[in-house]
């Protein structure tokens, strides 16, 4: 079985109260002998800095140390962040494994536009404009450019409609939409 942390479900703005759901979770996934995946780790296991932070915070670090020294061998708990050094040197150290996934080059960001239109539905209205975009989109994560295109083709399909709510022929996707929002991921 594998839990999908969802924080909002997890951090209260009670004082006691998020250390006690993040507790009830590890119980749980500890009879269960399952999967924790927390995402956006960060936001729970901040560097417990004496000097910023409240109490609540630290709290919560010291409780989600001491749940990872009781969860037995058979239980998995995995932690995604885009801000690691945000996350507290304990809790880090409390992982086997530590992945780092690298934002895509040009050819990467080429494979991630095939793949996702990959049936063939749409094709680009200026398919020489791409590369230029291509150039444009490195620096951002696989997850910002596929929303873009996606968003992208949305938004052309809704210019391809008429008055009477018909497609005017085959959807391309507008280059221009793609690039403005691009960049727009880069802001």
């Amino acid at each position: 079985m594998i839990y999908v942390v969802n924080l909002g479900a997890i951090v209260s703005s009670k004082l006691g109260e998020t250390s006690k759901n993040i507790a009830k979770l590890f119980r749980k996934a500890a009879v269960d002998d399952c999967i924790i995946f927390l995402d956006e780790f960060d936001s729970l296991g901040k560097i417990r800095d004496y000097q910023q932070d409240h109490g609540e915070m630290k709290r919560i670090v010291n409780t989600i140390l001491q749940l990872f020294d009781y969860l037995p061998q058979s239980s998995l708990v995995i932690a995604a962040t885009n801000q690691l050094n945000m996350i507290d040197n304990a809790l880090l150290r409390r992982f086997d494994v530590n992945l780092k996934f690298e934002l895509p080059n040009e050819t990467q960001i080429k494979q991630l536009l095939k793949l996702t239109l990959k049936q063939g539905d749409f094709i680009f209205d200026k398919p020489k404009s791409i590369s230029n975009i291509l150039k444009c989109a490195k620096g951002l994560s696989y997850y910002s450019i596929q929303k873009s295109l996606i968003k992208a083709i949305k938004r052309s399909i809704f210019e391809d409609i008429d008055n009477n709510g018909y497609s005017k022929g085959t959807v391309k996707i507008s280059t221009k939409i793609f690039r403005e929002l691009i960049k727009l991921e880069k802001k």
